[in-house]
This record gives C-alpha cells, sequence and structure tokens, in this order.
C-alpha cells in the first residue's frame, strides 16, 4: 500500500485511462438500463395500472416460481420473441423481472425503442420472494404414494 503513491504517479496515463472507461461505463449503465422499482411499487402498479411483467429467466425457474400474470421471454431470445408481445400490449407500462434485478441494457434499449416506459424490478424475484409476495408455480406436484 505505501507504493500505491508512487505507482498513481509513475503511471498517469495508464491511471487515468482507467478512471475515464471506469466513468464511461458507469454513466452508460446508469442512463441505458431504466428505472427500477421496489416490489412494494410494482404491487401498487399491479394494482392500479395497465403493465405488462416479462419474467426473463429460463424457461425452468419461471416454471418453479414467477409473478402473477407474468410473460416468460428468456433473455436468450427476448430481442426477436418481444415484438409480438409487445404489439398486443401497446400503452402499457413494461416491467423486466429476472433474479437479481441487473437488467441487460440492450433488452432496455430494444423495448425502449418500440415507445414503452421500461423499468426493471429492483432485486429481482429474489427480492420479491424475499418480502413475502405472491408467487405461482406452473409445476404440478405429484402425488405421492
Amino acid at each position: 500500500m505505501s507504493h500505491l503513491p508512487e505507482f498513481i504517479a509513475n503511471h498517469s496515463i495508464l491511471i487515468a485511462t482507467f478512471l475515464c472507461i471506469i466513468s464511461a461505463w458507469f454513466i452508460f449503465e446508469i442512463y441505458s438500463k431504466g428505472k427500477s422499482i421496489s416490489a412494494h411499487e410494482l404491487v401498487k402498479l399491479i394494482n392500479t395500472a395497465p403493465i405488462l411483467l416479462i419474467d426473463i429467466r429460463d424457461a425452468v425457474a419461471f416454471e418453479k416460481h414467477h409473478i402473477a400474470r407474468a410473460f416468460n421471454l428468456p433473455k436468450d431470445n427476448i430481442l426477436s420473441a418481444a415484438d409480438k408481445l409487445l404489439q398486443r400490449n401497446k400503452g402499457k407500462q413494461v416491467v423486466i423481472i429476472n433474479e437479481t434485478g441487473f437488467i441487460p441494457a440492450t433488452i432496455v434499449q430494444h423495448i425502449s425503442k418500440k415507445q414503452f416506459t421500461v423499468c426493471s424490478l429492483k432485486g429481482g424475484i429474489t427480492q420479491w420472494m424475499q418480502d413475502n409476495l405472491p408467487v405461482v408455480s406452473s409445476i404440478k406436484e405429484k402425488n405421492k404414494s
């Protein structure tokens, strides 16, 4: 740690470049991923506004547990599959759901270009379940004999 000031002094161009890259990445992420809403804000939206819930987790995770009325469009094919769903839901706010709440900027940009307001669920389905909010399952439990 005592060599840090010496390293910075000897490699000022490298440090400046690194800081510029980190700053640019941070600004890009802030402005491109859209707004984030809490689980409780989403409950209010579900009860008061026309919204479209898109869960981008894989089909197995979605079937295990998801928010009622959510559509499953796994992130691997969302860019090609979202257009039909968006056409049928014009005028609705789009909420993107995944496991942790970190949504790729490309998904937000794709949906935003279609004239939709996009936000993500802060903390994802994990936070939703930690807040003891309801989920549904598509998996039918087998009766044990």
